[in-house]
């Protein structure tokens, strides 16, 4: 008996719940049947194909939303670069700084106005500026974070096991060991 289209959207609602709450392929089919009210209404193998068709789903929506917000991210740190390397450009400019100094009496006079200094000394001095390593430190923080999210680093390997040594003069060591505790 071939199912509808509604009544295909409605068991695939089914199959999804149940097997989410940890139920078994046949137990979801036991359950479906007494659900709709018709004994023998679909089998253990349907419900296994009706699964398979589910998790291709869920696959393919998982995948298209982790590209998205992977997307997301690197347009961030992107942007976060572009604002380091603006910050660092800056930081190497060369700029004068001028400071002004007054000379003569200043306050006021006798009747309360304000006595204006009779002498002013501008000093420019020429500031050479190497940079804020800070900014480079952020760029390459956002290098490696990039590199992590498009999976260029190779992956880093961990021996738990072995605890550095060759498998065979591992275990030649822990059978050795065995050896000596009889």
């Amino acid at each position: 008996m071939a199912r509808s289209k509604p009544e295909l959207e409605r068991d695939k609602n089914f199959v999804a719940e149940h097997y989410l709450k940890g139920y078994s392929v046949r137990a979801i089919a036991l359950m479906l049947s007494k659900h709709v009210g018709i004994e023998k209404y679909v089998s253990y193998r349907t419900i296994h194909n009706d699964l398979n068709k589910l998790l291709k789903e869920w696959e393919k929506d998982r995948i298209d939303d982790i590209n998205k917000q992977k997307l997301i991210e690197l347009e961030k740190i992107n942007k976060l670069e572009r604002t380091y390397w603006m910050a660092w450009d800056k930081s190497i400019e060369d700029y004068e700084k001028k400071s002004k100094k007054l000379m003569g009496q200043v306050g006021t006079d006798k009747d309360g106005n304000p006595i204006k200094p009779t002498q002013q000394e501008i000093q420019t001095i020429n500031m050479v500026n190497f940079g804020n390593p800070a900014y480079l430190s952020g760029v390459e923080k956002c290098i490696e974070r990039r590199c992590r999210i498009l999976g260029i680093d190779a992956p880093e390997r961990i021996d738990v096991t072995s605890q550095g040594k060759g498998f065979f003069d591992f275990l030649r060591e822990t059978s050795a060991e065995e050896t000596e505790d009889e």
